[in-house]
């Protein structure tokens, strides 16, 4: 496909992603990242590592929420693993919170991994724990907590 082509298709998604973060319909982002397009591209999920960053806690949502589903290349979620971590524990979002401890099992990362983190397993399953009592994320934390188990 043209360079230019899919340029202007990943300037769109992340467009429409963004306007629909503004108009809070979770449902269309959810559909969006479910198709799978764009999450095996390094630009896209870096993209969304930015979005982690903001003060906006919807957008800090849709960027770990993008993440979760990303298909990473090689290291490439390695750098992302320790600022996922602390938005885990520290973010002041409820769901930025949750979105993080799913990203990160969703990726493999089910222990310290390099992080040099005391208490990793502790915070992820507190904070896999704490989505399951909320009913918006109760299945999702749930299959989380399971795959942990495995």
């Amino acid at each position: 496909m043209n360079r230019c082509i899919v340029y202007q298709r990943r300037c769109f998604a992340k467009h429409c992603l963004i306007e629909a973060v503004d108009n809070e319909d979770w449902d269309a982002i959810d559909e969006f990242i479910a198709q799978g397009d764009y999450v095996k591209d390094p630009m896209f999920y870096d993209w969304a590592f930015e979005l982690t960053k903001e003060d906006r806690d919807d957008r800090r949502d849709l960027g770990v929420s993008v993440l979760e589903k990303s298909k990473f290349e090689g290291d490439d979620f390695d750098r992302m693993k320790r600022p996922i971590y602390e938005l885990m524990i520290n973010d002041s979002h409820c769901y930025v919170r949750y979105r993080s401890a799913f990203c990160l099992v969703n990726q493999g990362v089910f222990s310290e991994n390099g992080l040099k983190v005391v208490n990793f397993q502790r915070d992820l399953e507190r904070t896999l724990n704490e989505a399951k009592d909320d009913d918006e994320t109760k299945d999702i934390a749930i299959g989380y907590l399971d795959k942990l188990k495995e």
